[in-house]
């Protein structure tokens, strides 16, 4: 995908006669803030920044790779494929790619792809900045943002726990935490620049953040400390473990600011599965009070996301994760088919499932999902839920925005209709919508009057 900086409210606005640059970013929003660093660290090195385009000459192009699922290192492969096409066009370009996927296959890459730059080092904006011989404070946590509302920050970097089927210990490393007083640094300094009012608190497990640090501070004084930030106004959890008691949960919510929003992904209800995949085992008794903290925040979203297709996993497993959404009707689930990745524990485990099989279960799996999604959506029509405007669309006459229900990208697309006479000076606010129509992927609703 092709990344588009947020040039009108930042100091950094492109200028000519300098060296051109360009980024094209692949995979999550944890590679979507690394992507925006490295905008900025160009940007403060003098290079002139644009959105990618193929029709397009750059002195540099910058490819963040993503590497976690064997989908995404396909991807990687397509793109290179493309780029080999461009660079005939444009010899004088430099392409240089780094990120997951380099740092698990750089030594393939670099025999299959000799014309490009592969750096394989963890940290990519140093080992960038020492490629280019430009200036890279790292005690700075500066980053620009490709949006106008809201930035995603990321508290932590690394993995300590040990997923059968996953790979980012490998790639990433251990766990290893920002510290509180860089997190606010990076926060302030967004906000001052942009004028963002959402931040999106991300990493590989936020539930962990703190604990490598001396001090040992947690996610809820992360989340207490932005509170206080006056021109702040929405603080998003992503990516939380579930090894914190309920109450951890609890007190996360109650923290102002911090929408009703729990991102929590399960992977699986069996047990057996839950053991083969070397992730928490929980009780029953664990989701159910999660899902209570319904009854103290009425508008919490729960969010999770499940693996299916897991070796070994047998008919009646699959029908415990169905079962398991009729029962708790989680607001939002996503899906995986299992995939083995190189390297990783489950890739050696025998009782492989078809990918027929896995395919049928997903979406079934899917189906099940958009029922429940769409009943829970439509129990909101006719109730008001405060919404932030993003982007005003003239053809429809209206807004895209997100409730608190909403994550960017991943959740249900909102419209909220408008009579106002001037509807873009309405964009980055946060006002009352009442819900007039709802589907599982789709909301409507139109602005009330303050």
């Amino acid at each position: 995908m092709e990344y588009k900086a947020n040039q009108s409210s930042s100091k950094n606005n492109l200028q000519k006669n300098k060296l051109t640059a360009s980024l094209i970013n692949l995979g999550c929003p944890k590679n979507q803030v690394l992507a925006e660093k490295i905008v900025y660290l160009l940007q403060q090195n003098d290079f002139s920044y644009a959105p990618f385009s193929d029709m397009m000459p750059y002195n540099l192009l910058v490819v963040n790779t993503c590497g976690f699922l064997s989908a995404a290192r396909t991807e990687t492969d397509q793109l290179l494929e493309k780029l080999q096409v461009y660079q005939q066009r444009n010899t004088h370009t430099s392409i240089i790619f780094l990120g997951c996927d380099v740092t698990l296959r750089a030594k393939s890459l670099e025999v299959n792809y000799p014309d490009f730059t592969f750096l394989r080092e963890k940290d990519s904006l140093s080992a960038l900045s020492r490629y280019l011989t430009i200036s890279h404070q790292t005690n700075e946590s500066y980053q620009t943002i490709s949006n106008e509302q809201y930035a995603y920050i990321q508290i932590a970097e690394g993995c300590n726990h040990q997923c059968s089927y996953c790979l980012i210990p490998t790639i990433k490393g251990k766990y290893a935490s920002v510290s509180l007083e860089g997190i606010l640094h990076q926060v302030q300094n967004l906000v001052q620049r942009f004028s963002i009012k959402e931040v999106i608190l991300i990493a590989q497990d936020t539930s962990s953040y703190g604990k490598d640090l001396e001090n040992k501070p947690s996610l809820l004084e992360v989340a207490k400390t932005l509170s206080d930030l006056k021109d702040l106004e929405w603080i998003r959890c992503l990516y939380l473990y579930p090894t914190s008691q309920p109450y951890f949960f609890q007190e996360l919510l109650s923290i102002p600011k911090v929408v009703p929003y729990l991102d929590l992904p399960l992977q699986h209800v069996s047990k057996k599965i839950l053991h083969a995949m070397n992730r928490p085992v929980l009780a029953d008794q664990f989701v159910e009070k999660i899902m209570a903290l319904k009854k103290d925040f009425p508008a919490l979203a729960m969010r999770t996301t499940f693996i299916v297709g897991f070796p070994g996993e047998t008919e009646e497993d699959f029908q415990s994760l169905l079962q398991a959404l009729e029962t708790y009707q989680f607001d939002r689930a996503g899906f995986f088919a299992y995939s083995p990745e190189p390297n990783t524990k489950a890739q050696q485990m025998e009782a492989i499932i078809s990918e027929e099989v896995k395919q049928s279960r997903l979406k079934k799996a899917y189906e099940t999902q958009r029922k429940i999604s769409e009943k829970i959506n439509q129990n909101w029509i006719n109730q008001t839920l405060p919404v932030l405007i993003e982007k005003y669309d003239p053809i429809r006459k209206g807004f895209t925005g997100r409730t608190t229900r909403e994550a960017p990208e991943i959740d249900a697309s909102v419209f909220i209709r408008t009579a106002s006479s001037n509807p873009r000076k309405l964009c980055g606010q946060i006002l009352p919508m009442l819900i007039e129509e709802a589907d599982a992927y789709r909301i409507k609703g139109r602005l009330l009057p303050l």
